[in-house]
Parts: structure tokens; sequence; C-alpha cells
């Protein structure tokens, strides 16, 4: 066992050095360290779950392609990919947190009362950027709409699982959004801000506890 936990270590020292070289925009560090952190929860995942789930690997090797896609971010093309693959990582995960709520009972009429929230945060996050992304709105649409489909069925999973599992899974979902949010200000806002420690920082935690989440 402690050596199947073992692997997260190296996890979080790369972690740790990736939002140092993003906070000092250090471009030889980033480029050493992101590739590498999918890859290492991948591995974390497989050596500590008794019941693979292969949506898992496939949401976390779109989220890989995702982040080395976007250490080309200088080209629309690679924001687009980038984009793309996070998505179809989020899709996957949407899938495994729906399985796991039907599996319990369905989802009751007045819960869907909890979009509002989320419907929210989309009009706002394009409320400030929907002038200045150009050919990228509808694909930006499009993703917020599945990113916060994911957090919702994330907390759809409150019936289904124990409270540990429930509560990692679901701030890791707010987590992603509040990465995805900075991250789109970063991209597209006229006002540019570097962002990118914070947004690191919340995007391995998210992925980090929704791993975790599911294995508990």
């Amino acid at each position: 066992m402690t050596v199947k936990l073992a692997i997260i270590v190296p996890f979080l020292i790369l972690c740790i050095l990736n939002i140092f070289y993003e906070k000092k925009n250090k471009r030889k560090g980033i480029v050493f360290t992101k590739p590498f952190l999918m890859p290492l929860l991948g591995v974390f995942y497989l050596l500590n779950s008794p019941h693979i789930n292969y949506y898992v690997l496939l949401a976390l090797t779109f989220g890989f392609l995702g982040d080395v896609f976007l250490l080309k971010n200088s080209k629309s093309s690679w924001v687009l990919a980038g984009i793309i693959s996070f998505l179809i990582g989020h899709a996957f995960y949407i899938y495994i947190f729906a399985l796991s709520s039907y599996m319990v009972k369905p989802i009751p009429i007045w819960f869907l009362l909890f979009l509002l929230p989320y419907i929210g945060i989309v009009y706002l996050v394009f409320k400030k950027l929907l002038s200045s992304m150009g050919s990228m709105k509808i694909p930006a649409i499009f993703y917020t709409c599945i990113i916060c489909t994911m957090s919702f069925m994330s907390l759809s999973r409150i019936w289904a699982v124990s409270l540990l599992s429930f509560m990692l899974t679901f701030l890791g979902s707010l987590s992603f959004i509040i990465s995805d949010s900075l991250l789109a200000f970063d991209m597209f806002s006229a006002r540019k801000e570097n962002n990118g420690s914070i947004v690191m920082a919340t995007y391995t935690f998210a992925q980090l506890l929704i791993v975790i989440g599911l294995l508990v």
C-alpha cells in the first residue's frame, strides 16, 4: 500500500515545480513539468483502484492532451485542440458521475434548480469575454456548458456515494470551473494577466480531488 501511495509524491513535486515555473514565467520549466502531471495521476489511479474504470483513464488522457496542446497557445488551432481535448475529458467525467448517480435513483425534478448557479456562471464569464473571443466564441461557450454540466453531475452523486467521495469530486469540479474561468480570462481578456500559477494550482487540485474521490 505504501508503494502504491508513494507515486503521488512525484506528482505533488512536479505540481509545485510547475506552479513555481508558471509564477516566474519560465517556459522551459513549464514544458518540462506539465506533460508528466496527468500520466503520473493515471498511474496513481491504476495502482490504487481495486476495480479500474477505464473512463477515468480516458479523462486523464485527454487532460494530458489538453495540457500538451495548450503549451503552444500562441496559435488558435492549438488552443482549439486543447479546448476539444479538455471537453472530451469532461464528457468522460460526466458519464462516470451520471452512471453512479442513476444507479441509485433518477435525479428529482426539483434538483434541477441547482442548475441556476451554473447558468449564472456562464452568463457572467461570457458577459465579460464575449466581445474579445472572436472565432473562439462557439467552442468556448460549448466548453463552458460542458464543464458546468460536469460539475452539476458531480453534485447529483450526493445520494449515490459516501459523503467523502461526493465532497471530493464536487469540490474538484468547482476547482475545475475556477481554473477554466481564470484560463479564459488569461487567453481572451483584453486586459492580459498572468494567472498561470493559479490556473495550474486549481487544475491539478481539481484532477487530484476527482481521482481520489472516485477511489474512496
